[in-house]
């Protein structure tokens, strides 16, 4: 099983967000980098932030969920 990222940011908040967010839609997810944040958030930043991480198979859909919540629209429940 293959992880790939679909999300990156530097708030830890809206990572796990997103984790949430996929999640109710049955993709599964995991935050990376966001223990390191809170200890030593420098060292985050120069690596692009905590990372969401999904499954290769749920990719795309779950770049479209994100897609859809950042431009302020309803996600769809295809």
């Amino acid at each position: 099983m293959e992880l790939v990222a679909v999300y990156t940011s530097h708030r830890i908040n809206e990572v796990h967000f997103m984790k949430s967010l996929l999640e109710s839609y049955g993709i599964e997810a995991v935050v990376f980098n966001d223990t390191l944040a809170a200890i030593a958030p420098h060292h985050v930043f120069g690596q692009g932030g905590a990372r969401l991480m999904v499954r290769d198979d749920d990719r795309a859909e779950a770049i479209k969920i994100v897609r859809q919540y950042e431009e302020g629209k309803r996600v769809s429940d295809n």
